[in-house]
């Protein structure tokens, strides 16, 4: 993945996408690929019927077998923890008790703890204070520091049990148990769903690459506005400039990469080099989802994005859809109303 940060892509995937590049935006670009393929090589044609022109466009319902099919993710979210040195009074028996704490945490697959003196060099570096494990932006500094979203301080408590706090470095969501040699042990099942996000740790943060703009195949009625979306079985073709040029801002018509930090703060770079300096505003907001034999299908939509020029002008808005490693924007549709052909504006990692 080019970006630092965010979700892998298939190769398979990416060189598809590579293949279709749009006059409209630059992105990334496989040295073997000409950026010419015809859209009707996007669509497997025994799935979708074939592509279609846009003066053919469906004008049947969009079935709920046209969404996305659901892949529930199998694999658990790995923390990155940093275990603290036994705060308070120590004996024999809590300096053993620790050594079990760390050897049970280190098992669980959800969980990876770094190096201990990593963690030493950083607080020594900072003059980090005992006070501010619990302090939002210190903590934020050092788990940074280590590549650690969570701290594990422990703090003895009594002469024969240690309290065991988990910290998540960036929400500051707390997690506390009280462990003694005996139930030790219960640490290895410990719930931490509290530091799991809403949106299973997708974040915008991070260089998105322009992919162009597309088009959806099928014409949306007003009754199926809550079923648009760019990843299903109907998936969208390549858009001539001329069919969005009301829709979208000129400044973004040649757009190669797109800058997110702290989900607020925008860098559009364009084809030629320009830079433009914008703020994000992003609104979570629930997907269309459906079950139809025995499947789950969706619409993939994540929320809701609007982006601002510095001074205030419009640059962007609209509702943001997600699939491994790919959003896409949706900007505008023929209709005023939100109905008739939709436009995306595509990004990948």
């Amino acid at each position: 993945m080019k970006a630092a940060k965010i979700y892998a892509v298939s190769a398979a995937a990416c060189a598809l996408a590579a293949a279709l590049l749009f006059a409209s935006c630059g992105g990334k670009k496989d040295a073997g690929g000409s950026g010419s393929a015809s859209s009707s090589a996007f669509f497997d044609s025994s799935e979708s019927g074939g592509s279609k022109s846009s003066s053919s466009k469906s004008s049947t319902a969009v079935a709920v077998t046209d969404l996305a099919v659901v892949e529930h993710e199998a694999s658990v979210r790995q923390h990155v923890a940093e275990i603290s040195a036994l705060r308070g009074d120590s004996n024999a028996a809590l300096e053993s008790l620790t050594a079990k704490i760390v050897q049970v945490l280190s098992s669980r697959p959800d969980m990876r703890v770094v190096d201990r003196t990593k963690m030493d060099d950083v607080m020594a570096e900072i003059a980090f204070q005992e006070s501010d494990w619990a302090e939002e932006t210190a903590s934020a500094v050092v788990g940074r520091a280590i590549a650690a979203d969570m701290r594990v301080v422990l703090t003895a408590s009594g002469a024969d049990a240690i309290k065991v706090d988990f910290l998540d470095v960036n929400t500051l969501q707390t997690v506390t148990a009280i462990v003694t040699a005996g139930t030790v042990g219960s640490l290895a099942s410990t719930d931490l769903g509290a530091f799991e996000p809403e949106n299973g740790g997708f974040t915008l943060n991070g260089t998105w690459y322009c992919e162009g703009v597309r088009k959806s195949q099928t014409a949306y009625a007003a009754s199926d506005l809550d079923k648009i979306t760019p990843f299903g079985r109907l998936r969208p073709e390549k858009a001539d400039s001329d069919d969005y040029s009301d829709l979208l801002n000129r400044k973004l018509r040649k757009l190669d990469t797109m800058l997110i930090q702290d989900n607020t703060l925008v860098t559009l770079t364009t084809e030629s080099g320009d830079e433009i300096y914008a703020d994000a505003i992003f609104s979570p907001k629930d997907a269309y989802t459906a079950t139809s034999g025995g499947k789950e299908y969706s619409t993939l939509l994540i929320g809701t994005i609007r982006i601002r020029e510095d001074g205030g002008a419009k640059l962007l808005e609209g509702n943001v859809y997600e699939k491994d490693g790919s959003i896409a924007i949706h900007f505008g549709s023929e209709n005023g109303d939100g109905s008739g052909t939709a436009y995306f504006l595509m990004f990948e990692t």
